[in-house]
């Protein structure tokens, strides 16, 4: 098994070599896609000294309709070396802006590349969370980008059977966790994720979560309440606007358009889960559960 692990990274060497690294293409110029699963079939076990480059060349394949190659390669391979501290302090920035800039391009009508930005980018301050990697600067632009990207989504497709995942609520989610609880990041920051967060929580023109995004949003609420780095105030009025009718006027009229009834399906599956984890906590947090309760009581009558 070492043997076959070893040549497979010297053919990756060779290739590697051959190709430009600021080509965008994906797969990667001058490797071929069965040479990526067989990477993959050896756990991405690739020789040092390569590891960089294709870890900033498979950032291309974040946009890939082929969901192998973006899901379960490209993601897969960057998530497994960041969380393995396989990646010098020099990529990780280098990966960071990367995926900074594929945040910030123009919105891709697929639906894949600033859903798996985020998804990755979340993996990225995660890693300099754990050990600090990323300019001060380039930080502070994703957390920027994070919550600008969060407010404007309004593409909510999530699993398909031909393309696979989007999820890109679910992925902004996570980015804004990993920043949440990120220590660099400063607490005004971090409240403007969280009201960008809020801002999907209902979701926009009349549409119903089905692929689990309240749960996402409600761990990162969760955990970014348990960290207790924001203000008791700042949660009160936070969680006040959840449970805001918005346009529909009252919670009684809500049944009477699809909108309605979507925007407050959405909010009491997003706030059941959220009490679901404040209550589950060891210990429990009884005051962001206390918090759910008096929303839900807004929205349902017992």
């Amino acid at each position: 098994m070492i043997g076959a692990r070893r040549s497979l990274a010297v053919g990756f060497a060779l290739t590697l070599a051959m190709s430009s690294v600021s080509a965008q293409s994906c797969p990667p110029a001058g490797i071929t896609q069965e040479r990526l699963l067989a990477l993959r079939s050896q756990r991405f076990a690739i020789e040092d000294g390569e590891r960089p480059t294709l870890a900033l060349r498979l950032m291309d394949c974040l946009s890939a309709r082929d969901p192998v190659l973006r899901d379960e390669i490209a993601a897969a391979a960057i998530s497994g070396w960041l969380r393995g501290k396989l990646l010098s302090t020099a990529t990780v920035q280098r990966l960071g802006e990367r995926g900074l800039a594929l945040l910030t391009s123009a919105r891709d009508s697929a639906g894949f590349t600033q859903s798996f930005a985020a998804l990755t980018l979340s993996e990225i301050v995660r890693a300099d969370r754990l050990d600090s990697a990323l300019a001060p600067a380039t930080l502070a632009a994703i957390a920027d980008a994070a919550a600008r990207h969060m407010e404007g989504i309004r593409d909510y497709r999530g699993y398909d059977q031909r393309d696979g995942w989007r999820h890109d609520a679910a992925h902004s989610a996570d980015l804004i966790l990993q920043l949440g609880v990120h220590p660099r990041v400063p607490p005004a920051t971090i409240e403007r994720l969280l009201l960008a967060l809020a801002s999907q929580v209902p979701a926009h023109d009349a549409h119903v979560y089905l692929d689990a995004e309240p749960e996402r949003m409600a761990r990162t609420v969760a955990l970014i309440h348990a960290s207790g780095v924001l203000r008791a105030a700042f949660w009160d009025a936070w969680m006040a606007t959840l449970a805001d009718p918005g346009p529909i006027g009252n919670w009684g009229a809500a049944f009477e358009s699809a909108s309605g009834r979507a925007r407050r399906l959405n909010i009491l599956s997003f706030l059941h889960t959220l009490g679901l984890a404040a209550r589950a906590a060891r210990p429990a947090n009884d005051g962001l559960a206390t918090l759910v309760d008096r929303e839900l009581r807004r929205l349902i009558r017992v």
